[in-house]
């Protein structure tokens, strides 16, 4: 990890981060709205798998956020 020395370094990977943190943030929240037109809502497991999803994608946005954020 040599390459982290330099101050560029450290920006350009930061930001390449909070892009790949904000594109999954993206395919949460996409699967939010497109997995319940293939399965069904009919019990708890399902309802668990859209509340880790919504989750998983508050996560991210708000990695992507801070990463982005720490960049100005």
């Amino acid at each position: 990890m040599t390459f982290l020395l330099m101050k560029k370094d450290k920006q350009a990977f930061r930001k390449a981060l909070a892009g790949i943190a904000g594109n999954l943030a993206a395919g949460w929240f996409g699967l939010i709205l497109i997995a319940p037109n293939f399965l069904p809502i009919k019990g708890v497991e399902e309802i668990f798998l859209l509340t880790d999803n919504l989750f998983s994608g508050i996560v991210c946005l708000g990695i992507a956020y801070k990463l982005e954020r720490s960049l100005l």
